[in-house]
């Protein structure tokens, strides 16, 4: 019974991770595509074992904006919490599938690049504890995480589907030890409602910056 328990929780999740030391199903899984540089797709997916909505909480309600916040704090935050945001790039020509290899040196729309690359990174609350705030927006602080920022080789991401809906695949970053496969539905943002993948361009790499919204 309990067999059957955790492989329906595993295929309800859009994903799963490995790390150094653990593993978690991915709770978290968007993706979104743009054309920014010429003859190239960008794919941006953002991956976490928290559970973060598409679009970033703008409630009208004051204590219901709080206790939105409060709940993305600890998903970002929380002791345990793991984030990857993977990039994947590829020549517009093609459909998006298939091998592409880790490079963190690699510059879409270079002479020299004609094949399609990804890079990675990974953030992990090793060790993080409540401020013990009473208030509607306690803190969160980090004692000990890991941070890396520029992932490439050694380490690969396969897509099996790759389509304006959602994008398939699996990863692996040997440098950071992480692993898993997602299934990463679109997430567009609206207007005057920025969603999670645009406040993640406003941070750089680091999801965790959360901690002080």
């Amino acid at each position: 019974m309990l067999g059957l328990l955790v492989s329906t929780l595993f295929a309800c999740a859009p994903g799963h991770l490995t790390w150094n030391g653990g593993d978690d199903v991915i709770r978290t899984a968007w993706q979104r595509r743009t054309t920014e540089v010429p003859g190239w797709v960008h794919a941006r997916v953002f991956l976490s074992n928290g559970d973060f909505p598409c679009q970033l909480p703008a409630f009208a309600e004051p204590a219901a904006q709080q206790q939105a916040i409060v709940v993305l704090v600890a998903a970002s935050c929380r002791e345990d919490a793991r984030h990857v945001l993977i990039d994947a790039w590829w020549p517009q020509a093609g459909d998006g599938l298939g091998y592409f290899p880790g490079d963190a040196r690699a510059v879409p729309g270079d002479a020299r690049m004609v094949t399609p690359f990804t890079r990675a990174a990974y953030v992990g609350i090793d060790e993080g504890y409540s401020d013990g705030s009473s208030s509607l927006t306690p803190g969160y602080g980090t004692t000990q995480r890991t941070y890396q920022p520029s992932l490439g080789a050694p380490g690969s991401l396969e897509v099996t589907r790759s389509d304006a809906d959602a994008l398939r695949g699996r990863f692996a970053f040997e440098e950071a030890h992480i692993a898993g496969d997602f299934d990463a539905s679109t997430c567009e943002g609206e207007a005057g409602a920025p969603s999670i993948l645009d406040q993640i361009d406003d941070w750089g790499q680091d999801p965790t910056l959360l901690c002080s919204f």
